[in-house]
């Protein structure tokens, strides 16, 4: 008799570990769901707002700054940094991104 009062309680117990599992799946599978579909909408916005009037220019400036704060990060990060011959020629670095970006359009 008490060995069934154990099975059934193993029985119990795995199922609600299954079920538990399931879940946590199911909840994981819902979050990725929801991070593309916000990057998706995120992307969009953010192509419409290049194709507004000073859309290029506002990206030109946002990666000039974006490419000066890593710099300084790397810096602070490691003592050994790998860099392009150019560094110092933000302008230049900058017009090469845009040119893959105009190419994309």
């Amino acid at each position: 008799m008490i060995d069934a009062i154990d099975q059934a309680a193993q029985i119990n117990e795995a199922q609600g570990k299954a079920a538990q599992v399931t879940l946590v799946a199911e909840a994981d599978a819902k979050r990725i769901e929801l991070i593309a579909k916000a990057t998706g909408e995120g992307i969009s916005k953010v192509a419409a707002a290049i194709k507004d009037q000073g859309g290029i220019e506002a990206l030109n400036m946002r990666l000039a700054e974006q490419y000066i704060v890593q710099l300084g990060n790397l810096a602070k990060t490691t003592n050994t940094i790998i860099m392009p011959s150019n560094v110092a020629d933000v302008a230049g670095i900058i017009a090469a991104a845009m040119s893959t970006v105009r190419e994309v359009r």
